[in-house]
């Protein structure tokens, strides 16, 4: 989900991966590759793509979707990854220092960027493994409650008052 950017996103990574161990991998999104990415799919059983997809279809595909894989060799926020754990369904990224909030919060597993054969051993290890995926997806749920309109609001509230109790 996002911006379709075959080496930043890590897409030739996943889609290498997904044809290799037979998953079904759905791809939304807006980007540079898109051409590349429809020409991908043309060919392959196991890869498709929606294109872009508004909040309302992003929404429902999260929802029917078992777990969120993010490959990124760079990325900045990741709000994909937050808006998974909202919708309780665990997350593969890889171990960069952007996604790394994701492991530490317990609502994912992380492999080594750029190995194809440890992403492979992560996604049929959890994709096996019922209980981890409910327990991530609760700790996500959990998470993701920190980041409401509300709560954000109340921080920045919080942290313009200190600001100006100190000036």
């Amino acid at each position: 989900m996002g911006r379709i950017d075959f080496y930043n996103k890590g897409l030739d990574l996943l889609i290498k991966v997904a044809e290799d161990i037979k998953i079904n991998l759905v791809i939304s999104g807006k980007g540079k590759d898109e051409i590349k990415l429809r020409k991908i799919v043309r060919n392959s059983s196991y890869v498709r793509y929606l294109g872009f997809l508004d909040q309302v279809e992003k929404i429902c595909l999260l929802k029917r979707s078992k777990i969120v894989i993010m490959p990124s060799r760079f990325e900045g926020q990741g709000i994909v990854a937050l808006e998974a754990a909202f919708l309780g369904k665990p997350v593969i990224v890889s171990d960069i220092p952007e996604l790394e909030y994701v492991v530490r919060n317990n609502f994912g597993i992380s492999f080594k960027k750029d190995d194809p054969e440890d992403l492979k051993r992560k996604i049929k290890y959890l994709w096996s493994n019922e209980n981890l995926i409910k327990e991530l997806g609760e700790n996500g749920k959990r998470y993701a409650k920190n980041f409401t309109w509300d709560k954000i609001a109340e921080r920045f509230e919080n942290y313009l008052v200190n600001i100006i109790k100190k000036h």
